[in-house]
């Protein structure tokens, strides 16, 4: 041992303990393991927790590959929390922003877990920030296989087309194809995101819940009734206001349309 370098040989010996080794096999593990050959991947949830913490594929690539052989990034996966905002893709939708807030604020169940994790931290009733702006996109069209739906058409002039769903044929896209041709409908070269932060000391970090197709041409009437849906959904949430506390200011950068809707 003093001469050897032994990946995770801390976890060698609650494996020893648990599989019964005897001193010989012990020993056969401890060269096993200073060769490369085996490495105890018993990890503690203190590890995983630390694996977490460390923010970054490389810097939890690099301490994997290190000595401590800490959890990799497919080891981490199952305890981390997936965020998958929905966009709105033809209106503004209040069950989908809803839905978002659900999955920003609302419980995180980890791996091997039947209930949400008790190590999350106690949630304190506080004050939010409802924030705008918007995102430079690239200007196409999409299309969403989980919902067969068409996306990146301006919510203002999306009700020009009779439907964003495909369908079996090419009917559809065709018909979208022709109302960009005439200008009846615009493909978005921005995304507008409305995201809402704690005022707290931990955990301020700006959560997304809505994103909708955007670009230069819309309106403060619209904007207004964007602002209104997500206060709505928040209010009426029961991972929203509920849970959290309640939005006390709404702001954005500037916007013409959103500083008239504001």
């Amino acid at each position: 041992l003093g001469t050897n370098t032994v990946p995770a040989l801390h976890r060698l010996f609650p494996n020893a303990l648990k599989q019964e080794w005897g001193p010989k096999k012990f020993f056969e593990m401890i060269q096993a393991a200073s060769r490369g050959e085996y490495i105890a991947a018993c990890y503690t949830q203190y590890e995983i927790d630390l694996g977490i913490e460390l923010g970054g594929g490389s810097a939890v690539y690099a301490m994997n590959h290190s000595i401590f052989v800490l959890p990799s990034l497919d080891t981490l996966q199952p305890y981390r929390r997936m965020y998958r905002p929905k966009p709105c893709l033809d209106h503004v939708d209040v069950l989908t922003i809803s839905e978002n807030i659900t999955t920003m604020f609302g419980p995180h169940q980890e791996k091997g877990q039947v209930s949400p994790s008790s190590r999350e931290a106690p949630i304190k009733l506080c004050g939010h920030t409802l924030m705008f702006d918007e995102l430079a996109t690239e200007r196409r069209v999409d299309y969403m296989s989980t919902t067969d739906e068409m996306a990146g058409f301006f919510l203002e002039h999306v009700d020009a087309l009779e439907s964003l769903v495909v369908g079996k044929d090419t009917q559809r896209v065709e018909a979208a194809v022709t109302a960009v041709k005439e200008g009846k409908v615009h493909i978005a070269h921005e995304a507008t995101v409305g995201a809402i932060s704690h005022l707290s000391r931990h955990d301020y970090g700006a959560k997304p819940v809505f994103i909708g197709p955007s670009c230069k041409k819309g309106n403060w009437q619209s904007m207004l009734e964007t602002m209104q849906s997500v206060l709505e959904a928040w209010k009426h949430s029961p991972d929203g206001e509920a849970k959290h506390g309640p939005i006390f200011l709404v702001a954005s950068d500037g916007d013409y349309a959103q500083r008239i809707a504001l």
